[in-house]
């Protein structure tokens, strides 16, 4: 089966992190608990083009470089690997290629995944990540975003809506069916998934 994974706020605490470096270098006091969508410029009041400069600059710092993954994430997706064929599907933009690259390869090793795809914005526009996984015949998304989830589930794409410790207040969705599942641990994602 082809699963695809997101990575930030799914693999890793990345939102959490980025909010800390952003408090460090920019001298603001937000907290996670604010962050009450996946757009986080809007929670520091800043133009999205300001904001990606930002992200991009702290996924060259080592408040991104030394993530740690969420427990049980890197043992559950290797032994996925062995039976499914895996995809990484991240809204990070190809600013970010090299050091999405980098944090991969240190927590999975070179080549692990089929590919790693980044969603990239032309002219404002981008293929959704939905739009990927029916081209590339995905059976399977694990993400944090309550719209990418959504938009799957239309496709007929069985989700697993990501929420760490039912932390996440982006995407506190009360709802399932026949195609999203929800899971607040990697533990409770391999349940998911074998009763798929």
């Amino acid at each position: 089966m082809r699963i695809a994974i997101d990575i930030d706020d799914t693999i890793f605490p990345t939102v959490k992190k980025f909010i800390k470096y952003h408090n460090h270098k920019y001298k603001t006091s937000k907290k996670f608990k604010d962050c009450k969508n996946l757009h986080a410029h809007k929670l520091f009041n800043l133009d999205f083009e300001i904001f990606l400069e930002r992200w991009t600059a702290f996924t060259n710092t080592d408040y991104h470089n030394l993530m740690k993954p969420y427990p049980n994430s890197i043992e559950i997706i290797k032994e996925l690997k062995k039976n499914n064929e895996l995809y990484i599907i991240t809204a990070r933009n190809k600013r970010m290629v090299k050091s999405t690259k980098t944090l991969i390869e240190n927590h999975f090793g070179k080549n692990f995944f089929k590919r790693i795809i980044h969603l990239d914005y032309k002219d404002l526009k981008r293929d959704e990540k939905h739009e990927i996984c029916k081209r590339l015949n995905i059976k399977l998304i694990v993400d944090d975003s309550l719209e990418t989830v959504l938009a799957c589930s239309k496709e007929q794409i069985n989700c697993i809506l990501f929420n760490y410790r039912n932390t996440y207040n982006w995407n506190r969705y009360s709802k399932t069916n026949k195609f999203i599942k929800k899971a607040s641990s990697w533990k409770d994602v391999e349940k998911k998934i074998i009763i798929e």
